[in-house]
């Protein structure tokens, strides 16, 4: 066996064993069955505090982590850690504002094999330093028994914070709608939670007279009164919890109520009129429409033009022969001015036409590669945008809004699009609110809110036509283009009702190209005309060579150079010390 293929089942095995601890990893779980904490308040204003964390292991794991967030002044001491079903050693880190413990665990003595399937209760005891705030008129103790960046959900919860005496002592348990259960056992507060998911977290906050601190060294002192601040801020934050629940009990329903309005809208502005047109093909153009006016008006969006009426207007110029048709293969096309055209007689889109490419002459001609090299150029691109964006909109004021209204009444797409708005800035302040919201009534408003926010997201980009209607004499105009746009997209049609010259073929590739079917007349062009008569068309050539796709390539360089892409006292119920998380490695 010689050294290549031993190397090459070397790192065969080497990928396969990751690849095997790989899918090892994601196959382990785990999950923490019990949380117990049991906090007791000192008369020098230290917390002692021991939590006993059961965990169920399925897989291999080295062992857990647990991340105590420390705020300004606290510190951690007097750590101790014990562990039962397994053996363990720990590590203890001080960065980022949090403690962080690292707990190896093992299932042998000498600890040199990972724990695998198992249960283990982990313990761990320390002192709390500079929790407890010293207020002049009371003290505070605010910490969460569970914090919001625990990897996993908790089962139960159980907490015991022991005081020197209930007496005068004031407490809440935040959040305000948590099912924890309280009671009182001698001097010691228990709490009882069930189920507390990822990202939740379970606090107590209490008030506890000054006269059960005797040398409170380990505290934090404020030098104002903060009972009345305490209090008042659980007040305020319980009166917003039921504002908000009563809120997103009505709210939604209001939301759900007002989706009425857009099958309003539509049965009042959006259904269309009835009329006698009952064709299925025109073989034939229905009218005498420039191309571009039909791109603008029977394809896409009603009234806006879009890339393939340039496209279709240079190629009507080209069957106009205002522009000849110099040179064309697969690699480039180049065209020239005709100046023997009477440009007094062109329309002011077919001028406007010329005068853009009229920028890219060279030596009287119009290459379509230097055309792309030059919109390269950040000036070049803008000015061709700032042209090309002129003649779009000239168009559409001159030519199409001024007659809008013999063909289509937009004011249902347009009320669809307002009312769109309305409900989507609607639906998101109530995700907002819901989303930084724990009160019963939330998860249903956040189920509601992302519902109306994709039905109005829907009616918004709803097609012009749906929610606008023709004009019974835009109706039938429209049905008419469309049946004569099916005829250029039937190949057996056109096959069998072949228009009767190339001049007719050339004024359909013209259509075709502006209403998106310009491959298929190809296609039937190919089929009916000899090649030497398609040889010698300058139109024909044009499109066979993908003049369009050239003509596309560089316009869409210039818009994307022209337009690049562009690549911070008392606290509030849930800022108590404590909580954090902690997870499995």
């Amino acid at each position: 066996m010689n050294n290549k293929l031993i190397g090459i089942l070397l790192i065969s095995l080497f990928l396969f064993s990751n690849i095997s601890q790989v899918l090892a990893d994601d196959d382990r779980s785990y999950s923490i069955t019990n949380a117990n904490f049991f906090i007791d308040v000192e008369e020098d204003g230290k917390l002692h505090i021991l939590e006993s964390l059961d965990y169920s292991f399925d897989g291999e794991f080295n062992g857990v982590y647990r991340d105590i967030p420390l705020k300004e002044g606290q510190s951690i001491e007097n750590i101790n850690i014990t562990t039962n079903g397994a053996y363990s050693d720990y590590e203890i880190t001080n960065e980022s504002g949090y403690s962080k413990i690292k707990i190896y665990l093992y299932a042998d003595e000498a600890k040199t094999q990972k724990i695998s399937n198992t249960n283990v209760n982990v313990n761990i005891e320390y002192d709390f330093i500079n929790s407890v705030n010293i207020y002049r008129d009371t003290a505070e103790l605010q910490h969460k028994l569970w914090g919001e960046e625990w990897d996993v959900d908790v089962d139960k919860v159980h907490g015991e914070v022991t005081y020197k005496s209930p007496d005068g002592v004031k407490y809440w348990i935040n959040p305000y709608y948590s099912e924890a259960s309280t009671s009182w056992e001698n001097n010691t507060l228990i709490i009882q939670s069930g189920p507390i998911k990822e990202g939740e977290y379970l606090e107590i906050r209490s008030t506890i007279p000054l006269n059960q601190f005797s040398n409170p060294i380990y505290a934090n002192k404020i030098d104002h009164d903060g009972l009345s601040e305490i209090i008042a801020s659980q007040e305020d934050y319980k009166n917003q919890a039921e504002f908000e629940d009563k809120l997103f009990s009505i709210f939604p329903i209001i939301l759900l109520a007002l989706l009425i309005v857009f099958p309003i809208i539509y049965f009042k502005y959006g259904r269309e009129p009835k009329i006698n047109y009952s064709g299925i093909y025109e073989r034939e153009p229905p009218s005498d429409y420039s191309p571009i006016f039909v791109n603008a008006m029977f394809d896409g969006k009603v009234g806006t033009l879009d890339e393939k009426a340039f496209q279709s207007g240079v190629m009507d110029l080209i069957n106009k022969k205002c522009l000849l048709l110099l040179e064309s293969d697969e690699s480039n096309i180049k065209l020239k001015i005709n100046n023997d055209t009477d440009f007094k007689s062109l329309k002011d889109y077919e001028s406007g036409i010329i005068n853009i490419l009229k920028d890219f002459e060279s030596d009287g001609i119009i290459d379509f590669n230097k055309m792309k090299s030059n919109l390269s150029n950040t000036s070049y691109a803008k000015r061709f945008s700032e042209n090309y964006n002129l003649w779009k909109s000239d168009f559409e004021k001159i030519h199409v809004d001024s007659v809008m209204y013999k063909y289509f009444i937009d004011d249902g797409y347009t009320y669809f699009r307002a009312f769109s708005v309305i409900l989507a800035i609607a639906s998101i302040i109530l995700l907002y609110f819901a989303f930084n919201s724990i009160t019963p009534n939330s998860f249903n408003a956040i189920i509601i809110g992302f519902f109306t926010l994709a039905i109005s997201a829907i009616c918004f980009f709803l097609p012009d036509k749906i929610a606008g209607r023709w004009t019974k004499y835009g109706m039938e105009e429209n049905k008419k283009w469309e049946n004569f746009k099916k005829y250029l997209n039937d190949f057996s049609l056109m096959k069998e009702y072949p228009p009767s010259s190339i001049v007719i073929w050339n004024q359909y590739l013209v259509y075709a190209s502006s209403l998106g079917v310009a491959k298929n007349v190809k296609k039937a062009m190919d089929f009916h005309i000899s090649s030497d008569t398609l040889e010698n068309d300058s139109l024909y050539a044009y499109h066979s060579y993908g003049g369009n796709i050239m003509l596309y390539s560089a316009m869409s360089a210039g818009f994307s150079t022209a337009n690049p892409s562009s690549d911070g006292g008392v606290g509030g119920p849930g800022g108590g010390s404590g909580g954090g998380g902690g997870g499995a490695f």
